[in-house]
């Protein structure tokens, strides 16, 4: 009875993850990636702490500049305010130096880390400091990109139907010049033509493209993890729903293992499990997003997961409610079995007072025994 009663509690608990996980190998595949993120954010440190340690022992200036370039690219995606910073101080030793393209680059550069956090006017305001026609070639790929990010992020955010559609417009616009000025090979240009094509509705062309550049790019780029991102959406709009979660879920398996703290994937994986009932998931899911969005200082990504938090913690309570209720019915059945066996084989347990009118006594402690177990079962009733 005892091995009955844990079965029973065993598929209580183990039922949301029998349903959704076995169903979905990269599922399983990033809830270990979530368990391990600890690891790949240490990598991350360490890769710091050796670039933090080259600029304590650098006397060049040059060099100094270079190591703080460095560590700004490594943290726009990780803690956004420590690339402002860097960024900052690299925009001092440029001016003191009176290296022209150098301060031209660290202000867009330091604008496009100010878009990261969510702090668009102060991005806006870096931007204007630059003059487009003062800009060398070779900075002209960095100031497209950052006009198509800061109306990206402005229509991803916006709420208002008119303006986030004109904010799109302007997305678009930087993204054709973009193109004009970039390498045709590089995967940045692919990445973007993809987006291109899937923006005029050239669903199967775009998708091909962006197989393809998939796989040529290491799982850890953040090239990958957008390539990925896009596809989920190139899918969803063609009907394919467990392909949609499959690539959000390669796309957010490529930001955690790479330590992007930036991340759209996982919050949207979140949202297209919750929908298909995989509470679970979904909640352990937008959490782990919403703390990635608070670590990085991703104002704005934080406010966003914040409105999807509520409905799905609300669903999660509920399940555990349920799973509680389970677990308090089967506990009390499986109680009530033990502790009268006898009635689960269909044999009769006569009362006290039969016992005592066959007999003339009542045997020794038989009714206080009785009271016991009724005490017991009526608590764990009382309970559910």
């Amino acid at each position: 009875m005892e091995k009955v009663v844990f079965l029973l509690l065993c598929c209580i608990f183990s039922f949301p993850s029998c349903l959704f996980g076995k169903a979905d190998p990269l599922l399983l595949r990033l809830d270990r990636v979530l368990k391990e993120r600890s690891h790949y954010d240490r990598q991350k440190e360490q890769r710091l702490d050796s670039l933090r340690t080259l600029l304590v022992h650098t006397s060049s200036p040059d060099e100094s500049y270079r190591l703080r370039e460095l560590l700004a690219g490594e943290y726009e995606l990780y803690i956004a305010d420590s690339a402002i910073i860097y960024l900052g101080q690299n925009l001092e030793i440029a001016r003191q130096y009176r290296w022209k393209d150098r301060i031209t680059e660290t202000l867009l550069k330091q604008a496009a880390a100010l878009s990261i956090s969510g702090m668009y006017k102060e991005a806006w305001d870096k931007r204007d400091q630059v003059r487009r026609e003062d800009l060398p070639d070779e900075l002209l790929p960095l100031w497209y990109d950052l006009g198509r990010q800061l109306y990206s992020f402005m229509h991803t955010y916006s709420y208002r139907d008119g303006v986030a559609g004109e904010y799109q417009s302007q997305e678009k616009l930087y993204r054709d010049s973009l193109l004009r000025v970039l390498p045709a090979s590089s995967p940045v240009y692919r990445l973007y033509q993809a987006e291109e094509m899937y923006a005029a509705g050239q669903l199967s062309v775009a998708r091909q493209h962006l197989l393809s550049l998939m796989d040529t790019l290491p799982d850890t780029s953040n090239i990958y993890a957008r390539a990925a991102f896009t596809l989920a959406y190139i899918y969803r709009d063609e009907g394919h729903s467990d392909l949609y979660t499959d690539y959000l879920a390669l796309s957010a398996i490529s930001d955690v293992r790479a330590s992007v703290k930036e991340n759209a994937a996982l919050q949207y994986l979140a949202v297209a499990l919750y929908e298909k009932g995989d509470i679970d998931r979904a909640y352990r899911y937008i959490k782990s997003s919403l703390e990635d969005a608070i670590f990085c200082n991703a104002r704005l990504r934080t406010v966003e997961i914040s409105r999807m938090l509520p409905v799905i913690d609300a669903a999660y309570t509920h399940q555990v409610r349920q799973q509680r209720r389970q677990l308090i019915f089967f506990s009390g059945t499986g109680l009530s079995a033990f502790l009268f066996p006898d009635r689960g084989t269909g044999r009769y347990l006569p009362t006290d007072k039969e016992v005592t009118n066959c007999t003339g006594q009542t045997p020794a402690g038989q009714s206080h025994q009785r009271r016991i177990h009724w005490s017991l079962s009526g608590s764990v009733l009382c309970v559910y």
